[in-house]
């Protein structure tokens, strides 16, 4: 459930960033202003990661990714609803922010669940589901665009799939695996 979970967010992590412009010309925009769609969900991943620590501290790292989450469906929605370019760069800010944040606690949440012991495998593992996401989403994007002219099924359902990455890692770490001494770690909030 958890690779599965992070290949969705790897996935759409990487169909934004390769059609975002696209998308964004489809719906309107000119290119000048579509162009800085990827600035846009650039500055938003760099506040995610950086305010995300800080509130993971504060109130946990399930309340962060909760709200990181949450943060990516209403970006997605608003995407989706509001074609101008103010709310495309206002959208992409706020994906950013939540996806960067949203990757960033799944990283942090293992050692939680899992414990420190094989980190570095239980990481590899994830990392490569994430990666395969990468591969697959932008190329699932771009023949559904192709197959039918249009962006509607792959950003349509990019909420959906939000949704489904949190419900996962949700039930994923739900509770902490026993370690290797038989001792269970608690997980935070």
């Amino acid at each position: 459930g958890l690779n599965l979970s992070w290949l969705l967010l790897g996935g759409l992590a990487l169909m934004i960033s390769v059609h975002a412009v696209p998308f964004a010309r489809d719906r309107g925009v000119s290119l000048a202003d579509a162009s800085l769609a990827l600035t846009a969900y650039g500055i938003g991943s760099v506040a995610g990661r950086l305010t995300a620590g800080f509130v993971s501290d504060r109130l946990g790292t399930r309340v962060t990714i909760g709200a990181a989450y949450l943060l990516e469906i209403v970006a997605l929605i608003a995407l989706l609803w509001f074609p101008s370019r103010a709310a495309l760069l206002a959208s992409l800010v706020l994906f950013g922010a939540g996806f960067a944040a949203s990757d960033t606690m799944v990283a942090k949440v293992i050692p939680e669940v899992f414990g420190v012991r094989a980190i570095g495998a239980i990481m590899g593992v994830l990392t490569l589901g994430w990666r395969l996401g990468a591969a697959i989403g932008p190329a699932a994007a771009g023949f559904l665009y192709d197959l039918t002219g249009a962006y509607t099924i792959p950003f349509g359902a990019a909420p959906m799939a939000v949704a489904v990455s949190w419900l996962l890692f949700s039930l994923s770490t739900a509770r902490p695996r026993a370690h290797p001494r038989g001792r269970l770690e608690a997980s935070s909030h």
